[in-house]
């Protein structure tokens, strides 16, 4: 199903994340088309009250009429454990 998944991860810093993703082979963005290259936080995220350190952790994926389940398995796979690698 076509669309956009926005996530704020806690305990990690979007560029970071997007480096281990982009490794895994996950094509993702930290910020809305419109703003991507911009240095600083959403300022969507900072009207609707989150808190600057959990909105460092952003993270956008799209989703389109190609997309298979197996690709959303491999994104949720890659996500879980550059999160986990970023924790440690």
């Amino acid at each position: 199903v076509p669309g956009v998944a926005h996530l704020c991860i806690g305990g990690v810093e979007s560029e970071a994340l997007l480096f281990l993703l982009d490794e895994a082979g996950v094509c993702a963005s930290a910020a809305s088309a419109c703003a991507s290259g911009a240095l600083e936080t959403s300022h969507v995220l900072h009207a609707m009250g989150v808190d600057a350190r959990l909105a460092r952790g952003a993270l956008r994926l799209s989703f389109g009429h190609t997309t298979t389940q197996a690709d959303v398995e491999h994104a949720a796979h890659a996500i879980i454990a550059a999160v986990r690698r970023l924790r440690k």
